[in-house]
């Protein structure tokens, strides 16, 4: 059984060396899923109002400007 105290210590060096990288790392993962779905969000929502009501086209060909079918 490991005791209380090496757990502990052996905690504490893992985290004294690759604590801090790996906050980091965790908190630019979160930024990056945030701003991925936000910017999914707000692409779908532009998408929605940018198509004509008679005809469906593409975000790219509404951006473009081109009535490629």
């Amino acid at each position: 059984m490991i005791s209380a105290s090496k757990l502990r210590d052996s905690l504490a060096k893992f985290h004294q060396k690759l604590g801090t990288p790996l906050i980091l790392v965790g908190v630019m993962f979160v930024m990056m899923t945030v701003t991925y779905f936000h910017q999914t969000s707000r692409i779908s929502e532009l998408e929605k109002r940018a198509i004509p009501q008679r005809e469906s086209k593409s975000s790219l060909q509404i951006l473009l400007g081109h009535n490629i079918l």
